[in-house]
């Protein structure tokens, strides 16, 4: 991993991942904690690592598939993934043991809305585009809204 100011854009450190790898890297809430996906032969896990020393302080297990797409919430220490295994999973920095699981069909994309109230799925189906809208504080009730976009013969958008 290397890191750059962002206020000079020049190299400040870096810090060798060894043999997990490393994929995505997000920014938690601390500063000097980042949440990264990585991988070998056989794990796709989430790693919480320090970047003050370079230590691994947690693991998160559960994807079976390589992680595609990490967001991090603005309002507290949640985080989802979501993976080619077509899942997005609900994670909390300060348990190993994931909050939640939506299984699609297809392989899904994250976001949060700025106040971390609301989280979104995307993924890209076989007759278009979809996008699922997520209360964090009941997701398992379901989407409360499905935004869907079909593509037609006479519309290449």
């Amino acid at each position: 991993i290397n890191l750059f100011s962002a206020v000079d854009g020049k190299h400040r450190k870096q810090l060798p991942v060894k043999k997990y790898n490393c994929g995505l890297v997000r920014f938690l809430q601390h500063s000097a904690h980042v949440i990264c996906s990585s991988q070998n032969d056989h794990e796709h896990s989430l790693r919480y690592l320090s970047l003050h020393d370079n230590r691994y302080l947690s693991y998160f297990k559960g994807h079976h598939d390589r992680v595609v797409s990490l967001a991090v919430s603005p309002k507290d220490d949640t985080f989802l993934s979501a993976s080619n295994d077509q899942t997005v999973r609900l994670w909390d920095i300060r348990t190993k043991l994931g909050q939640g699981r939506i299984t699609l069909g297809y392989r899904p994309c994250v976001a949060y809305d700025p106040e971390g109230l609301v989280f979104a799925v995307a993924y890209a189906g076989l007759n278009g585009q979809t996008v699922k809208l997520f209360d964090v504080r009941n997701y398992d009730s379901g989407p409360f809204v499905t935004l869907e976009h079909h593509e037609t013969k006479d519309d290449p958008s």
